[in-house]
Formats: structure tokens, C-alpha cells, sequence
């Protein structure tokens, strides 16, 4: 099986808004990657707070996933992320 991912980068997102979380429509020439794309997914960093959201924007073959997001929050005393979810985790930056 081959895997292929292709990381892009969205445009600025608008200055009114703080929360804009980026789509792939975002892109340059964004029709063409939402067609291709078996599957897209958003990355978001809050500045202010340390969560990361990861936004799960469209599933191609429903077998392999669903669309929906979670928060983590990066520890980085173990290198790892956390489930953001459950609120006694602090972050540490």
C-alpha cells in the first residue's frame, strides 16, 4: 500500500478573525486539491492557550475514518501530546 501526504499551507487567514481554522479551500488552486484529496485534515495552534485542534474535514472511503476534530495539548516534558479533552492536563511549554 502506498501512502502519499502532501502538506500545504493555507492562506492568511482574515484579520477579524482570531479562530479562523483553515480549510482546503484556503490553498491555492483549492478545487483541485479538495477533488483529489482522499482525505483532508486541519491543523490549528492556539497561540494563546498551547491546544493544538485537529480537524478531520472530509473522508473519502467512510471504512477509513470519520469527519470530526479533538484537541491535544503538547507536554513538553514528555514530548508527547496529551487528549485535551480531559481537563486536569496543563500545558508546558
Amino acid at each position: 500500500m502506498v501512502r502519499e501526504w502532501i502538506v500545504l499551507h493555507p492562506i492568511k487567514p482574515p484579520k477579524e478573525s482570531d479562530h479562523h481554522i483553515p480549510d482546503v479551500y484556503d490553498i491555492s488552486d483549492s478545487v483541485n486539491w479538495a477533488n483529489k484529496a482522499v482525505n483532508t485534515l486541519s491543523v490549528f495552534r492556539r497561540a494563546d492557550s498551547g491546544i493544538v485542534e485537529i480537524h478531520v474535514r472530509k473522508i473519502r472511503f467512510k471504512e477509513c475514518g470519520r469527519v470530526g476534530s479533538t484537541e491535544l495539548i503538547y507536554n513538553s516534558l514528555s514530548g508527547r501530546y496529551i487528549d485535551g479533552r480531559k481537563k486536569n492536563y496543563r500545558c508546558h511549554r
